[in-house]
């Protein structure tokens, strides 16, 4: 095997392997605020009644809106890594954008409000959120 076709195979190995870490680490961020907020929920409106409700409520209530759009990237990411074509690097980069965008969400809007209250509430926001953040850092060239 040629030294660039090798290196291209290393490469693509990379990135699948970086952007699989990201989906995990974005699943359990994602479980810990959806299990915080169903809590929250349940406090100020009364029990939520099983996973076929709380399904529901995170999909359709606007209380659960802020969350979608991290649901919505674990799903790109997912989509992304059962193609069979290789990630190319500008996909690369635009997953590792968009995952920190994610992450820091202007302080403004609504979404930013509630992720900012979250990481202020649930110490492990706060390490999955800094640890997604480190996992997520452009590589020193």
């Amino acid at each position: 095997m040629p030294d660039d076709a090798k290196h291209d195979v290393f490469d693509q190995a990379v990135m699948v392997s970086h952007l699989r870490a990201w989906r995990t680490a974005l699943l359990s961020l994602h479980k810990t605020l959806v299990d915080a907020e169903l809590a929250r929920y349940a406090a100020a409106t009364g029990p939520v009644q099983g996973p076929h409700h709380a399904l529901k409520l995170l999909g359709d209530d606007p209380w659960f809106a802020w969350l979608r759009p991290i649901l919505t990237l674990i799903v790109d990411i997912d989509e992304r890594l059962a193609d069979r074509r290789p990630v190319s690097a500008d996909e690369f980069e635009a997953f590792r954008r968009k995952t920190r965008e994610v992450l820091q969400p202007s302080a403004d809007s609504p979404i930013g409000r509630e992720y900012q209250r979250s990481l202020q509430e649930l110490p492990a926001a706060v390490v999955l959120h800094g640890k997604l953040l480190e996992l997520t850092k452009k590589p020193r060239a």
